[in-house]
């Protein structure tokens, strides 16, 4: 199914307003994730995959949380959090979901924690299922 709607993002450049944005799309087959607003916005109704990683240095602020949200609302389940011992690394968090999406419903990916690697090693995903 190579047309299926799909996302696959990298690079994590900046918070705009209190959600991740990603500098780099690796693939963006129908341009339903927009890099100004990081939204990934539903072309149809049904289920989604969504996951996202990111590298936390712990030489910064030593913590972090991200979450998955559906239009601006925290996905159950879908947080991930992550607290540094010896702030001389780094920390990978993860977390995924298969959510039930109307069109046009959202997704953005949440954090508001400085700290985050900003090279490819924090990225975002999603697509279509059926």
């Amino acid at each position: 199914k190579p047309n299926t709607p799909h996302a696959h993002v990298r690079g994590y450049s900046s918070l705009n307003v209190d959600h991740a944005l990603f500098s780099s799309i690796v693939t963006n087959t129908g341009n339903h994730y927009n890099t100004s607003t990081g939204k990934f916005t539903a072309p149809v109704a049904g289920l989604y995959y969504f996951a996202i990683s990111f590298l936390l240095d712990d030489n910064g602020n030593g913590q972090g949380s991200v979450a998955i949200r559906k239009n601006g609302t925290y996905v159950n389940g879908s947080s991930a959090y992550v607290v540094g011992q010896n702030h001389s690394s780094y920390l990978q968090v993860s977390s995924s979901v298969i959510i039930s999406l109307a069109a046009s419903d959202y997704i953005d990916f949440y954090t508001y924690v400085a700290g985050w690697h900003t090279g490819n090693e924090s990225a975002a995903s999603g697509f279509f299922i059926g």
